[in-house]
């Protein structure tokens, strides 16, 4: 009999479906659903379909996530797990309304709270520019910055997306399956001419 896993797990199914086992008994993790697992648990694959997942990496017991501001959040840069945090915390994308992040609704997005994770996942329209769609509605940049100051981590599942970073101001175009960590001081837009672009968690 293998011994439960001992460490952390963040990340979300992208295709199949995992049971997860816990002393409190089984839970089902389908394909589309975000997840926290706590140490003290078994994966197994259910079905005939391969899981793929993606999942973020956890540094001493710290969850590493993409910072996100609004005017109503402080920064969350990952919590260390509570006691009452479940062992097994899972969530789907599908459950939440999806939220306009930008003028003329060139990009919306959905995000899961848990308890020490927040996940966020986002889609924009051909056409779409962080400087010409968001900046114009953020309150928390200063009037001077031009470019957006968060650092975001997580993978391109469809369309394009070309980043243009400030410092070197070399252009790079993330395609589908391009995994990434886009530092702050950067621009994004969506080619023209592009699919749609959907950003899941990593």
């Amino acid at each position: 009999m293998p011994s439960n896993c001992q460490a952390r797990h963040v990340g979300f199914v992208d295709q199949g479906k995992l049971a997860i086992e816990t002393g409190d008994g089984e839970s089902i993790i389908s394909e589309g659903e975000a997840y926290v697992l706590l140490p003290g648990h078994k994966t197994k694959v259910l079905g005939l379909i391969p899981v793929v997942l993606y999942e973020f990496d956890s540094v001493m017991d710290k969850v590493v996530v993409p910072r996100h501001q609004t005017q109503q959040e402080s920064d969350f840069d990952g919590v260390l797990a509570t006691s009452e945090e479940p062992v097994v915390s899972h969530k789907s994308f599908e459950s939440l309304p999806l939220q306009s992040s930008s003028k003329d609704n060139f990009a919306t997005f959905s995000t899961l709270e848990f308890e020490s994770a927040r996940i966020k996942k986002t889609a924009a329209k051909p056409g779409y520019s962080w400087k010409e769609h968001v900046r114009p509605g953020l309150e928390g940049h200063e009037s001077g910055d031009t470019s957006c100051i968060d650092r975001h981590v997580g993978f391109l599942k469809s369309g394009q997306l070309q980043i243009t970073m400030d410092d070197d101001g070399k252009q790079r175009t993330l395609v589908p399956g391009d995994s990434f960590v886009i530092e702050a001081g950067h621009q994004a837009e969506v080619p023209s001419g592009s699919d749609d672009m959907m950003v899941m968690p990593l």
